[in-house]
């Protein structure tokens, strides 16, 4: 913790951690993303060859923390909310770090799906004052080709386009439509009466 004392009799200041607190948060986060994984149920199938990916990825970083994201959701369309929980952020350089990690193998999100993503991460970020600063990225950890193994590719949202608002109402238009033509009239927005 901030301005705790050190055990050695010193104290810090505010802010200030210790090196072996800094080794004890990066091994935290690791362990985090790993529990993640445990809990979706992919931890078996990404263990061989995602996780020393993760591990090459955030190996020497010190984050000063690491923390779990609520849950949020994205109103898609009228009866439609997405659920968005990101697995964790971090603080590191000062900074609150956002990574979104992609574990599709053979199917990265690109073109106009990555553009559509982070058009609607950005938004939900806007909307959130803890959130809003930042520094977001997505880890697509997919294969170049069948047979290849899965690589790490670090996308910059700031190298993505955003996606006009009309464009993205489009978009989700489409995709909420197909979704309730597939799921039970009971989860349909009802209609109201004039």
């Amino acid at each position: 913790p901030r301005g705790s004392r050190t055990g050695l009799g010193g104290r810090r200041r505010a802010g200030e951690v210790s090196g072996v607190e800094e080794l004890l948060e990066a091994e935290r986060l690791l362990r985090h993303v790993e529990g993640e994984l445990r809990l979706a149920g992919a931890f078996p199938v990404l263990e061989g060859n995602v996780l020393p990916l993760i591990r090459d990825h955030f190996a020497g970083l010190s984050p000063a923390f690491v923390q779990a994201v609520d849950r949020r959701y994205y109103p898609v369309a009228r009866g439609l909310l997405v659920p968005f929980q990101p697995p964790l952020i971090y603080g590191a350089g000062g900074r609150i770090h956002f990574p979104w990690f992609s574990f599709w193998r053979g199917n990265p999100i690109v073109s106009e799906r990555l553009s559509l993503f982070v058009t609607m991460v950005e938004e939900v970020l806007l909307h959130d004052p803890d959130l809003e600063d930042a520094k977001f990225e997505i880890l697509d950890f997919s294969a170049p080709g069948p047979k290849q193994p899965r690589e790490l590719t670090v996308i910059d949202p700031a190298d993505v386009p955003r996606i006009p608002p009309e464009e993205k109402a489009a978009m989700l238009a489409i995709f909420a439509e197909g979704f309730f033509t597939q799921v039970p009239n009971k989860f349909r927005p009802r209609s109201r009466a004039r």
